[in-house]
């Protein structure tokens, strides 16, 4: 009889891994691309390989995504392609979290459990299947990740080694992946301390940390600071109270509303609020109350990752609230949502047969608020990022390179050379240098952009309005 019940929730347990990732795949094929996705695709058609390989498009992301988006593109791929192409990543992702729970001899069943609450966190489904480079860097972090523990766990340097090439990829796809960097070898660093690292694994550990830095110091001298900050000026700069609202995302029992701003409701805060005292117990008994030798090693290492992912979002929180800097970004901090996901859901799995009442109880709650943001993504009046410029106005409208989608969205302009081409015979006229807005026809009103009004000097002899978000209005008065 039990094992027919097991068998059964085995099933129940696989059919709803199988739907996170039909919504997933929902998502990646009907929500309409946003800005930053047609960047991608703008700047992999715009550039040639020795333009991508000469010097970076953005101060706070290196070319290496961009290449790999240009080389798909020149094998015939499309724009929808390039979404199930990260739809494919998440899948990778989903088998490595699988295998990651693997280190631990946890049966099939409970690392399906693991899967759920992986395939339906609401923040991996906002950032994982977007044209974006943190799909990929997330999977690299995952591969990263399980090298590192099957290097403690067999005692073999080969692992790590492996492990710091997969990290350099990993730089060179996002800014971000920094963080992972930090957090991986200050975990190391602790776990060196408590007399639980092998010593096999000291001189990989410590070239893998001068490597890091030596390419840190590299990247901070290619692109001083000051201009990632300016590229930076539309990320918030963080309240009192936006640590604990961050948390939450990162957990997935959130959405951050458009450019990530912190909108967690007073439930899912208790909730993260006790995933963390769950986290901070738990370590505090198996790292600091368990003799070193008694100790899992792999437990400690991964409460020492989580620990460690603490400490960096509360460093970079702290960085942006005394300073008034643009750390503090959503999309940044993905090292730190996956190393507390995976975290949570190891305690979780062992709270679980341990006090049962309190783990189903627990699971539940999780789940519920995951599910419910999570399924806001099937619901057909759902954006998760609402599109700009939209509707567009009838009559004469000017436009500058900088409008990427008001010119993919209406022109069906791929690459800044086709704005040219294929936006004015539908009334869409670029400009790339000021004008006077004096001497332009005005037998009709005509409309500019946000940023085709800030390129003109000051009009004499017009009176411009703005009307809705994105455009301004221009008439004799």
């Amino acid at each position: 009889m039990g094992q027919k019940k097991s068998t059964w929730t085995t099933w129940i347990l696989a059919i709803g891994v199988g739907l996170g990732l039909t919504i997933h795949l929902y998502a990646a094929i009907h929500q309409p691309f946003f800005g930053d996705e047609i960047l991608s695709v703008f700047f992999a058609n715009s550039y040639s390989l020795a333009q991508l390989l000469a010097h970076r498009l953005e101060p706070i992301h290196p070319n290496l995504y961009y290449l790999l988006v240009k080389i798909l593109f020149g094998l015939g791929i499309s724009d929808l392609g390039l979404r199930l192409a990260h739809f494919g990543l998440f899948g990778l992702s989903t088998w490595l979290v699988y295998r990651f729970f693997g280190f631990w001899s946890l049966n099939h069943h409970d690392r399906l459990l693991a899967l759920i609450f992986w395939t339906w966190s609401a923040y991996l489904l906002r950032f994982s299947y977007l044209v974006r480079m943190y799909g990929l860097a997330i999977v690299c972090l995952l591969f990263s990740l399980n090298l590192t523990f099957r290097a403690v766990a067999s005692h073999r340097s080969l692992p790590l080694l492996v492990s710091i090439f997969i990290d350099v990829l990993g730089t060179s796809l996002v800014s971000g992946y920094w963080l992972f960097i930090a957090i991986k070898y200050s975990a190391l660093f602790f776990l060196w301390l408590k007399h639980q690292l092998p010593p096999k694994l000291i001189k990989p550990a410590l070239i893998g940390a001068a490597l890091s830095l030596s390419l840190l110091s590299l990247s901070r001298s290619l692109t001083p600071q000051s201009a990632a900050n300016l590229y930076l000026y539309w990320v918030p700069i963080p309240k009192a109270g936006d640590l604990m609202g961050m948390t939450t995302v990162l957990l997935g029992l959130a959405n951050p509303a458009y450019y990530e701003a912190i909108t967690a409701q007073a439930p899912a805060y208790l909730i993260s609020l006790l995933a963390l005292i769950l986290i901070a117990v738990a370590a505090w008994l198996i790292i600091v109350k368990t003799p070193p030798l008694k100790a899992n090693p792999l437990t400690s290492l991964l409460l020492w990752f989580c620990l460690s992912a603490l400490l960096v979002e509360l460093s970079l929180f702290l960085t942006s609230l005394i300073f008034k800097l643009p750390y503090f970004h959503v999309r940044q901090l993905f090292p730190v949502a996956v190393c507390l996901t995976l975290g949570l859901i190891y305690l979780l799995l062992r709270l679980h047969p341990a006090r049962p009442l309190v783990g189903r109880l627990i699971l539940l709650c999780l789940f519920g608020l995951m599910a419910r943001k999570t399924l806001s993504y099937v619901q057909p009046d759902f954006t998760a990022y609402p599109p700009h410029f939209q509707p567009v106005p009838q009559g004469l409208v000017y436009l500058t390179p900088s409008d990427i989608e008001l010119a993919y969205d209406t022109c069906h302009a791929r690459s800044y050379p086709e704005i040219d081409q294929q936006c004015p015979p539908l009334n869409l006229h670029p400009l790339s240098q000021p004008v006077n807005l004096d001497q332009l026809p005005l037998a009709t009103p005509i409309y500019l952009t946000q940023s085709a009004y800030h390129l003109f000097p000051t009009p004499t002899h017009l009176t411009c309005d703005a009307i809705a978000v994105d455009f301004y209005r221009c008439l004799k008065p």
